[in-house]
C-alpha cells in the first residue's frame, strides 16, 4: 500500500516535467563529456585566448606538459592545472603529466638524465629533444596563455633566431632590479621565439641575420664595438636601441650618421647630422602637461609620459596594437628624429650627393608613437621644471622611430638592408615598468624586435587572470557564519512555526 502511495505521489509531477528533467540530465551529461563551456564571466577566466587556441590546435609533432611539484603545490596550482587540461584537450598531439619529486623518484630521475635539473616547482613544455621551463611564480596564473603560447611558438621552431643583447656599457641588465632590471624584457624575447644570449659586440662577430639589442647604454661602447654594429648593419642584421638623454656621444653620433638623431635637430641641418659629431651636451627630454602618470616622483610627474592609442602610428614594427586601444608608458623619453627621404631630395645637389654617397640614407623612415598634440614641450632633465607659457596646439614629438636601409652591396645578406628601430626610453622597458600590466610595453618591445630583425609578429596573447573566484574569510567571520547558520537559522524557523500556530488558533 505504502509503495503504490509513493508512486501515486510521484505522478503529480506529470509525465511533461519527468521528460523535461531528463532531457535536462541528457543535455549536462553530453556537455560534461565534450568538454562544452559556456564562459560568461567578465574576464572571460575560464575560457582559452583565441591565439593559443590556434597555436595549440597547429601542433602536429607530440609536446608533453610535465608539471614537477609536490601535492601541496598541486592543491594550491588547481586552476594551472585546470587550464593545462583544457589545453590538452583542444590537440591530441598534447599530453599531460605530473612528477612528484617526492613520490616519483624514477620518473624524476629519467627527466633530469634527458633535460637537466628539474628547478621543482616548474611546468615544463618537452617536444622531442627540445624543452622549455616556465617557472611557477606568484604571478603564473595571470600570464600562464602567454606562457604557453610562447613556449609552443619557441618549440615549433627547430632553429630560433639568435637576438645578441649587448652589456658592459651601463645597459638595463638581468640583476638590475627595477629601474635598470632586464629580466622581464629578456623573457619577452624568449615567449616570442628568440634564443636571448648576453654579448660583448666587440669580441666576436655579430652573426649577420642576428638581431642586435642596445638596451639603454650609458657608457661609451668604443670604436672597436661601433665598427661590429656597422659591420652588423651593412651586413644587413637587424638592430634594436633603446636610449635616453644618458646615451654616449659615440652611439648618438653613429645613429645620426645614419639618419636618427635623439633630440633637436641639430643646428646644422641635415649636413651637420650626416658630420655626425652629437657633442658631449646631453639632449632634453620630452614633458607632458596633461598626459602623463605618477609614479615614484609624484610631485612632478610630467616626464612619465602616457600614450594611447591615439598616439600610436599604424607601422608593421608596432604589430597593430594601436587598433587595440592599449596604452604605453615612456619616461624620461627624449624624442626621435628620422630622416625622411623624401626630403633629402628637396636638398640641394650638394647635401643630397653627400648623403647619397654615404649609403647612410635610409631607404624609408617612421614615427612609431608621438606624444599628444599641443601637450608636450622638451627640457633638460636636471634643469628646474618650468610649465611653458603656450604649446603649439598642432605640434607632437616623435618617441620613436625605425629606419629602414638599402642593401649594401657588400652585405652578407644578398638583397637584404638594415634595419634600425630606436625608442627614446631606457627606462620604459626596464622591470619595473614592465611589471606594470595596464600598459602595453612588453608587446611593443617585442614587435619592435621583431620587425627590425624581420621575424614574424609574436602571438598576441595579453595577460589575463584564471584564478576561479574564491573568498578568504577569517577565523572570527567563520565562528559568526557557524553561529548564524547554527542559531539565528534554526530560531527563524521556530519562529516562523510559532506565528503560524498561531495564526491557526
Amino acid at each position: 500500500m505504502s509503495g503504490s502511495r509513493w508512486w501515486r505521489k510521484l505522478g503529480i509531477l506529470g509525465a511533461g516535467t519527468a521528460a523535461t528533467l531528463a532531457a535536462l540530465l541528457l543535455a549536462v551529461a553530453a556537455a560534461d563529456r565534450s568538454r562544452i563551456v559556456w564562459d560568461q564571466s567578465a574576464d572571460h577566466r575560464f575560457s582559452l585566448d583565441p591565439a593559443l587556441v590556434r597555436l595549440v590546435e597547429a601542433q602536429v609533432e607530440p609536446v608533453r606538459l610535465v608539471a614537477i611539484w609536490d601535492q601541496p603545490v598541486d592543491a594550491v596550482l588547481g586552476d594551472v592545472t585546470a587550464l593545462c587540461r583544457r589545453a590538452v584537450d583542444r590537440s591530441p598531439s598534447l599530453s599531460w603529466q605530473r612528477i612528484d619529486p617526492e613520490l616519483h623518484k624514477p620518473l624524476l630521475a629519467e627527466f633530469e638524465a634527458e633535460h637537466g635539473p628539474a628547478a621543482a616547482p616548474a611546468l615544463w613544455l618537452l617536444r622531442g629533444k627540445r624543452s622549455f621551463r616556465i617557472p611557477v611564480t606568484f604571478g603564473l596564473r595571470r600570464v600562464l596563455q602567454r606562457e604557453l603560447g610562447g613556449a609552443l611558438a619557441t618549440l615549433a621552431d627547430p632553429n630560433p633566431p639568435l637576438a645578441l643583447v649587448l652589456h658592459g656599457h651601463g645597459e638595463l641588465r638581468p640583476d638590475g632590479g627595477e629601474l635598470d632590471g632586464a629580466q622581464r624584457f629578456l623573457r619577452g624575447l624568449t615567449l616570442a621565439g628568440w634564443r636571448v644570449a648576453l654579448a660583448e659586440v666587440g669580441r666576436s662577430s655579430l652573426p649577420p641575420a642576428s638581431l642586435v639589442i642596445v638596451p639603454g647604454p650609458t657608457a661609451p661602447l668604443g670604436e672597436r664595438d661601433l665598427a661590429e654594429l656597422t659591420a652588423h648593419a651593412r651586413d644587413g642584421g637587424g638592430i634594436l636601441v633603446l636610449a635616453d638623454d644618458r646615451l654616449p656621444a659615440d652611439l648618438h653620433t653613429w645613429l645620426r650618421r645614419r639618419g636618427l638623431t635623439l633630440g633637436p635637430p641639430p643646428a646644422g641641418g641635415l649636413d651637420a647630422m650626416l658630420a655626425g659629431n652629437a657633442g658631449n651636451d646631453p639632449p632634453p627630454i620630452a614633458r607632458s602637461l596633461g598626459h602623463h602618470r605618477a609614479g615614484q616622483e609624484a610631485a612632478f610627474p610630467h616626464q612619465n609620459l602616457l600614450l594611447s592609442e591615439a598616439c600610436l602610428r599604424p607601422h608593421p614594427a608596432l604589430g597593430g596594437l594601436g587598433e587595440r586601444g592599449v596604452s604605453l608608458l615612456s619616461p624620461f623619453t627624449v624624442p626621435v628624429l628620422a630622416v625622411d627621404p623624401a626630403l633629402v631630395a628637396t636638398l640641394p645637389e650638394a647635401t643630397r650627393a653627400r648623403w647619397q654617397a654615404s649609403g647612410a640614407l635610409p631607404a624609408t623612415a617612421a614615427a612609431l608613437f608621438t606624444t599628444w598634440p599641443g601637450d608636450a614641450w622638451m627640457q633638460l632633465r636636471a634643469a628646474v621644471l618650468r610649465l611653458p607659457e603656450q604649446l603649439d596646439p598642432n605640434e607632437s614629438l616623435p618617441l620613436a622611430a625605425v629606419a629602414e636601409y638599402p642593401a649594401d652591396p657588400a652585405s652578407a645578406r644578398s638583397g637584404l638592408g638594415c634595419r634600425i628601430a630606436v625608442w627614446g626610453s631606457r627606462q620604459a622597458a626596464s622591470d619595473g615598468v614592465l611589471a606594470l600590466a595596464e600598459f602595453a610595453n612588453g608587446e611593443a618591445l617585442s614587435a619592435m624586435a621583431a620587425w627590425a630583425g624581420r621575424r614574424a609578429a609574436p602571438a598576441d596573447i595579453p595577460p589575463a587572470e584564471i584564478a576561479q573566484f574564491q573568498v578568504k574569510a577569517s577565523e572570527g567571520f567563520l565562528i559568526f557564519l557557524l553561529a548564524a547558520v547554527g542559531v539565528a537559522v534554526p530560531c527563524c524557523f521556530i519562529g516562523v512555526a510559532m506565528l503560524l500556530w498561531w495564526d491557526r488558533r
